[in-house]
Order: structure tokens, then C-alpha cells, then sequence
């Protein structure tokens, strides 16, 4: 695994297109400077109630307790984490196409639960990316998230990732791969 400061996720969910893939572009420092308290009181709350292992699972949970305990507003990095994360679903011609998330919600494409699943993820990934500085600890981390939870890291923007997945084809009743 590479470490970078151009370091994305990726992580899928499975939609009546079939997997749909997510990818969140990582928020810059500007955007952390101005939400450091939350996002290292998150991090910190992880680490110090023992769910560490269960961070990708809860960190947005953990975000919104944090944000209602501290009097912090949340909403901007929120909607900053949002704008910064596109659905790439499959299109009509076989290829994949790259959609905001917040529409994917809206078309139906991600449930409630999706979105909280997806969003623990990003906070998770976004605490960790911003707060674990060593190279070799935040290597140790992220290679656990992959494993742990099926969450990728790429370097790949959302368009250099969609172009890289499959071409999708059609399949008869038996399995088989028709043309597209």
C-alpha cells in the first residue's frame, strides 16, 4: 500500500443496479483545520472507549454524539465530507458513470442505512488519514480497515477509478457473459 497525501476510499454497496461503488475524495487541510476539534475528539473517543476496532463502524455515530456533547456544528464538514464522495453506478451503455452521492440518495440508489454505513466509513478514514501522521502506523491502520471491513485506499481520483473498473456485460439465466 502506498501513503500519500492524494490517498481516496473506495468501498462498495450493493444496490438494485448491482454493487455500486463509493468513492470519497480525502478532505484537505483547510477543511481540517477547521474541523480539528471534532474530528480528534472523535478519534480520540475511539481509541479511549475501546471500539477501535469497530471505528469504521461507528465513527459518524461518533461525530454527531461528539458534536451534541461539545455544542461543535457539524454541518458544514458534513456536507464538505458529502460534496467530496461520488457514486459510480453502472450506465446504460455498459460503462460506469460517476453521480453526487447526496443524488444517489435522493434516486433511492443508498438507503438510511447504506448512508450511515458509507458516512461511519468516511469519518473513520478521514480522523485516521488526518490524525495518524506516521507513515507506518497509518499504514498498519488502513491496511486493517481494508481487511477488516473490505474498505480500499487508491490514489486514483473518482474519474481515474471509474475508468479503470470492468466493462459490464450482460449475463443469460446460466451465467454465461452475453455481449453487452
Amino acid at each position: 500500500m502506498k501513503i500519500n497525501d492524494k490517498l481516496n476510499l473506495v468501498t462498495t454497496v450493493d444496490s438494485d443496479l448491482g454493487t455500486i461503488y463509493i468513492h470519497h475524495t480525502a478532505i484537505g487541510y483547510d477543511v481540517f483545520k477547521e474541523n480539528f476539534l471534532a474530528l480528534t475528539k472523535v478519534h480520540d473517543a475511539i481509541n479511549s472507549e475501546g471500539v477501535a476496532l469497530s471505528g469504521a463502524r461507528v465513527a459518524y455515530l461518533m461525530l454527531d454524539q461528539t458534536a451534541k456533547e461539545s455544542d461543535i456544528n457539524i454541518k458544514p464538514l458534513v456536507n464538505e465530507l458529502k460534496r467530496l464522495t461520488n457514486v459510480i453506478v453502472p450506465s446504460a451503455t455498459g460503462n460506469y458513470e460517476p453521480i453526487a452521492f447526496e443524488v444517489a440518495i435522493t434516486d433511492g440508489l443508498i438507503d438510511e442505512l447504506q448512508h450511515d454505513e458509507v458516512m461511519n466509513a468516511i469519518v473513520f478514514f478521514t480522523c485516521v488519514l488526518q490524525l495518524q501522521r506516521g507513515k507506518q502506523i497509518l499504514k498498519y491502520t488502513l491496511s486493517n480497515m481494508t481487511a477488516r471491513w473490505g474498505l480500499l485506499t487508491t490514489s486514483l481520483d473518482c474519474v481515474a477509478y471509474l475508468k479503470q473498473l470492468p466493462i459490464l456485460t450482460e449475463t443469460d439465466n446460466a451465467g454465461n457473459a452475453a455481449a453487452a
